[in-house]
């Protein structure tokens, strides 16, 4: 039976942003828990959010899923009829984590090189595709 077809229960579920939402942090709980055996055992970690952010600065994957998986949802929420953005919303969950993370650890985060270039050229493609077709017209 294929997903989606009248008999299952996709067929029956609302596709909502609460849903999109779950499945982000299922997959980046997934990413984490399947990295962590290693490194947990490594070191001791200073308390419970300490351990969440030493985690997320060996593994800057972790961070981006997190940030994505909290700003998403939180761009979406409309108060006085005005909403970040889910591009917005990203950007500050990630500019926060990264502070509380600097001031009260004092743990920095480095994203990689090519990370960076890949979702640098992301944004310029998404930037150049909403903004190209009102430049020529």
């Amino acid at each position: 039976m294929k997903i989606g077809h009248p008999g299952t229960l996709a067929a029956h579920l609302p596709a909502s942003a609460w849903q999109r939402f779950a499945m982000l942090i299922a997959v980046a709980l997934l990413l984490s828990i399947a990295a962590a055996g290693a490194s947990a055992a490594e070191e001791a970690a200073p308390g419970g959010i300490g351990f969440v952010f030493s985690y997320m600065a060996k593994n800057p994957f972790v961070f981006l899923f997190v940030s994505l998986a909290i700003g998403y949802p939180l761009g979406r929420i409309k108060v006085g009829g005005i909403s970040l953005g889910s591009t917005a919303g990203t950007l500050v969950v990630g500019i926060i984590l990264a502070l509380v993370a600097s001031a009260a650890f004092g743990i920095t985060y480095e994203i990689p090189g090519l990370l960076q270039d890949t979702f640098l050229l992301m944004f310029m493609y998404a930037l150049g595709m909403r903004v190209g077709p009102a430049s020529t017209s």
